[in-house]
């Protein structure tokens, strides 16, 4: 990586930091851990019989049922023609 495209990565890095100043900061391997753990943990709530894998599946969902139920793709073709 060249130091211009250094530099251009740390403007971005403080760019985000400012939108977002109570993210917590992982590494890649951080993440996958905490995934893993996170699966282990809802298979043992799937084993034990507390939640069944849809209702985990809806807790981990981003949306709920029935915004997924509505959500609508807009396609590029629609959007450019809104944005005339």
């Amino acid at each position: 990586m060249t130091d211009e495209e250094q530099k251009a990565l740390d403007l971005a890095r403080e760019e985000i930091e400012k939108m977002f100043p109570n993210s917590p900061i992982m590494s890649g391997e951080e993440m996958r851990r905490e995934k893993e753990a996170s699966r282990a943990r809802d298979r043992e709530r799937i084993a034990r019989g507390e939640a069944t894998a849809e209702e985990i599946q809806a807790e981990n969902s981003f949306f709920t049922a029935e915004q997924a139920r509505t959500f609508r793709i807009v396609n590029l073709e629609e959007a450019l023609l809104r944005m005339e």
